[in-house]
């Protein structure tokens, strides 16, 4: 990493962990940090995260762009600090619940519930590579004391944190879909899959799939994404579940 480099990342860490309370020079009344961080989220979660621009946001403060650089060096820090705060509006139960399983269960719907919120962080968060603020370190350090029980290995816990969260992330890449959909105004999924069952019913049973076939007839009483969310984030966690009760030791499993 070249010097430059260095010092960028410093300044991404120190606006992320120390933040800026005002501009350099000229503050304008109002302008302050965290009202842009709000806006930009405001932005995302109505437009997506590509409406999310540093001429929108001034356009919307009615100042000029270059009066935002004082206090964002640009969209990348700005987004840095969109994660950090969605990630710091609830917290976790404390003390928290007995159990590794009980406690991995408010993980997963604490992060269910982040992506019905705010779906454009799955473009962001599904990375080893983001800047870690004060809440996402909490937020960490939270998921890892959770397996805590489940084995003494670092890596161990975390690859089960890990396993946790890409269900959910892989679940919430359709809770983001429907979320769109619905912003739009079009049908939700139980409408859309019933407007089309007829044609579609009369193609599957051309080519015999009795299953499919099946499925179709009863599933407009389960398209219900959490529910399905519920029974996916159960099987994960019997999934665990049986590796602890392994006979080989969970430590070594790496």
């Amino acid at each position: 990493m070249s010097p430059n480099d260095l010092e960028r990342e410093r300044r991404r860490y120190a606006l992320l962990w120390e933040g800026q309370q005002r501009g350099k020079r000229g503050r304008k009344p109002g302008l302050v940090l965290q009202e842009l961080i709000q806006s930009a989220i405001m932005i995302a979660d109505n437009h997506g995260l590509d409406a999310v621009t540093m001429n929108r946001l001034a356009q919307q403060f009615g100042s000029g762009v270059m009066t935002l650089y004082r206090y964002i060096p640009g969209k990348e820090e700005l987004v840095d600090l969109m994660v950090e705060a969605v990630i710091g509006e609830t917290g976790y139960p404390d003390p928290p619940p007995e159990g590794w399983r009980a406690r991995l269960e408010v993980v997963a719907r604490r992060e269910w519930q982040m992506y019905g919120r705010h779906p454009w962080v799955l473009q962001v968060i599904s990375t080893m590579r983001l800047p870690m603020g004060p809440n996402m370190t909490r937020d960490v350090e939270w998921k890892l004391r959770a397996v805590d029980d489940l084995s003494p290995d670092p890596e161990i816990r975390l690859g089960l944190v890990m396993l946790v969260s890409a269900f959910v992330q892989g679940a919430g890449l359709l809770l983001g879909v429907e979320k769109t959909a619905a912003d739009r105004g079009e049908a939700d999924l139980r409408e859309w899959w019933e407007a089309r069952e007829p044609e579609f019913g009369k193609r599957i049973e051309a080519v015999g799939s009795t299953s499919l076939t099946r499925l179709m007839s009863e599933m407009r009483n389960a398209l219900d994404l959490n529910a399905w969310f519920e029974f996916g984030l159960q099987r994960t966690l019997d999934g665990i579940e049986a590796f602890a009760s392994r006979t080989d030791s969970p430590s070594t499993a790496l």
